[in-house]
């Protein structure tokens, strides 16, 4: 999501070269990026296939003890993290706890949380235009300052990280490094919400006004030109997406609404919560952990009067990069 308030003025340190660059900030961390492990425990383990979509249930389960923020994501531990709106603390919650402060002041502006291999925390600050990385200390590094408007990230199994751009582009950034490469561009488009396919060959991110697209990136890394999945007929703006095991996106309509987009493109709206939303906004939606409560065939919606929505939807998320999903046939 992006409003006035968010905008701001840029600082050009990048120098480009083709389609990868080094940027002006680097990262002084030296950890290796592990290949994904874990799994969910056996509170909430996989079940059904994928030859027709479960029923999504009626029931809205509101939670109001979680700060918030405008992005979230979960720990391997299973906690709810995430840096809050306007404090820039950065916590973790369980399902049934008080929020625990782990770094006081991350980012004030931050619009996006998520979790690496090793289990470091990457932030999109739009404050800074910059990727930060949150170590094993809780220590702050900044990986790469001067990017164009970052908003929405993700993921892959090999740690890289992908940021979307309110000023139209889409990188992928080394978050030891900070090296990145652009792999679209578009500066007509304003680029949020951005998730993987199920099996991490296709990446999808949308455009707040409606447009969902596809690129399909190669074993290689190499990315095809993005092609339009499906066009949302939305009255509000888009924002977070998220992945089921089966390959389904959630998409965030900010005014209260979650759209399920099957990988041909078919699509529906499929969660309306409008009426407990009132005229606040939602930002984010994910899969629970299945840990410690938080249910893993749920997705967890949040919103900006600080509530989280509970909805049971049956099936479970696609493997993350710290917290593979079960496989099932």
């Amino acid at each position: 999501m992006h409003f006035s308030y968010f905008r701001f003025l840029l600082i050009g340190c990048i120098a480009m070269s083709g389609l990868s660059a080094t940027g002006c900030g680097s990262s002084d961390g030296t950890a290796q990026l592990d290949a994904g492990m874990g799994a969910m425990d056996a509170e909430n383990p996989a079940s059904g296939d994928c030859s027709a979509l479960p029923a999504i249930s009626s029931e809205v389960e509101i939670l109001t003890h979680v700060p918030d923020s405008e992005d979230f994501t979960f720990d391997r531990e299973g906690y709810l993290v995430n840096v809050q709106v306007g404090t820039g603390a950065l916590f973790k919650t369980a399902y049934d706890g008080q929020p625990q402060l782990q770094v006081p002041d991350v980012s004030g502006f931050a619009r996006g949380t998520r979790v690496l291999p090793n289990d470091e925390l990457v932030v999109v600050d739009s404050g800074r235009s910059g990727l930060l990385r949150i170590d094993e200390t809780n220590a702050v590094h900044e990986v790469l300052l001067g990017l164009p408007n970052p908003n929405g990230v993700t993921v892959d199994m090999d740690g890289l990280v992908y940021v979307s751009h309110a000023h139209g582009e889409i990188r992928r950034i080394d978050p030891q490094t900070g090296e990145f490469a652009i792999l679209h561009s578009d500066r007509l488009r304003s680029f949020d919400g951005i998730a993987f396919s199920a099996d991490y060959r296709t990446l999808y991110f949308n455009e707040e006004e409606g447009a969902i697209l596809a690129m399909a990136i190669d074993a290689d890394g190499n990315p095809d030109e993005p092609s339009l999945l499906v066009e949302l007929p939305v009255e509000f703006l888009l924002d977070g997406m998220a992945t089921d095991r089966c390959g389904n996106l959630y998409v965030v309509e900010m005014a209260g609404l979650i759209w399920r987009v099957q990988p041909d493109g078919s699509a529906e709206m499929v969660i309306d919560i409008r009426s407990h939303v009132g005229n606040g906004l939602i930002p984010a939606v994910n899969f629970g952990s299945g840990k410690g409560g938080w249910k893993a065939n749920a997705l967890y919606i949040m919103d900006f009067a600080k509530r989280v929505y509970e909805v049971e939807v049956g099936i479970e998320s696609k493997a993350e990069p710290h917290l593979p999903a079960p496989v099932t046939d």
